[in-house]
């Protein structure tokens, strides 16, 4: 049986950390290296120039990290991309959109112990990743932790302390790990007949706003009217509830008509946002308010980022209802 290969790239993350006097901190590929797994399979690691704490990624790493991929494509049945937890499901969504016609599998992973803790799950992570990287079925971007194998843009972090520290709250994982993997392929994204191609074009200028009962109006307005924002999501309540103040929509009224994108997703862990469905949200869609539906927050904000920067202003809201990569 012919070998696969795997190309595994070293981003920064628990996985990889080491003691320091200033704590846990990013360790060099080689130490990483010296405490995998031995796998009989063509494994080719690299690891970023600077491996980052998670918790510090940015749009300028994503890129780097998608530039990679790039590079070796062609040459790779699977790829695995071992990273921090903190942002995983950032990273994970975002890369969902700039991987353009994936026909090959690439795995987010990554540990809630560093591999040199005799009890890391980082060890068991990485060993499923390699087997779930030669599945020829799998053509997205995935989170695998734990015993779930989960959609990237379905996905969030759900513990910081759980071995099973992420869940997909509105989408069945694609597939579970016990003591065989098993993978739902009825859930699976098919595979493009088009060539694969990354595109590195992102809207940083994306912001969010959680509402509370204390939110005050002054940050709301500060937050909706800033010039330099492309877009907002208004994290709401229930099924897409808002405050029925009048200063509040009209706020959303004068913020849309200046070209601003707002988009409604629900705080609720599962849940869908039906706006109209309740007469607090009845008038957010007469004023222009976009539905997230059922996205997660990681999903919207790399959606927005990702549509604002490569659709032209006209087609930003009627690309964005589209389910692009699964994401709804």
């Amino acid at each position: 049986m012919k070998k696969s290969k795997i190309f595994v790239l070293y981003s920064g993350g628990t996985i990889g950390m080491c003691e320091s006097k200033q704590g846990l901190k990013p360790a060099s590929l080689k130490k990483l290296k010296s405490y995998l797994p031995k796998i009989n399979d063509l494994i080719k690691f690299k690891s970023l120039k600077n491996p980052i704490d998670s918790s510090s990624i940015k749009p300028k790493d994503w890129i780097e990290i998608a530039k990679e991929i790039k590079k070796v494509y062609d040459n790779y049945d699977g790829f695995i991309i071992l990273h921090g937890t903190d942002t995983m499901a950032y990273s994970a969504s975002i890369f969902s959109f700039m991987f353009e016609n994936l026909s090959k599998p690439i795995i987010l992973t990554g540990s809630q112990l560093p591999i040199s803790n005799p009890r890391s799950d980082g060890k068991i992570n990485f060993i499923n990743s390699i087997f779930v990287a030669k599945e020829k079925k799998i053509n997205e971007v995935v989170i695998l932790f734990g015993n779930k194998i989960l959609r990237g843009n379905r996905s969030i972090k759900v513990s910081s302390t759980s071995f099973n520290a992420f869940n997909s709250p509105n989408f069945s994982p694609l597939g579970l790990i016990g003591k065989d993997i098993k993978i739902d392929k009825k859930l699976l994204l098919k595979s493009s007949n088009k060539k694969f191609k990354i595109n590195y074009k992102l809207e940083t200028m994306v912001a969010n706003i959680v509402l509370t009962p204390t939110t005050q109006m002054n940050f709301i307005r500060d937050t909706l009217l800033n010039k330099n924002i492309k877009a907002i999501i208004i994290e709401s309540y229930g099924a897409g509830n808002m405050p029925e103040d009048i200063e509040f929509l009209n706020l959303l009224k004068k913020a849309i008509k200046r070209g601003k994108i707002i988009v409604n997703i629900t705080q609720i862990y599962e849940g869908i946002v039906e706006m109209g469905l309740y007469k607090t949200s009845d008038k957010l869609k007469s004023l222009g308010v976009i539905s997230g539906f059922n996205m997660t927050l990681e999903a919207t904000i790399s959606k927005l980022m990702w549509v604002i920067a490569n659709y032209k202003s006209k087609e930003v809201k009627t690309i964005f209802a589209k389910s692009l990569r699964g994401e709804l």
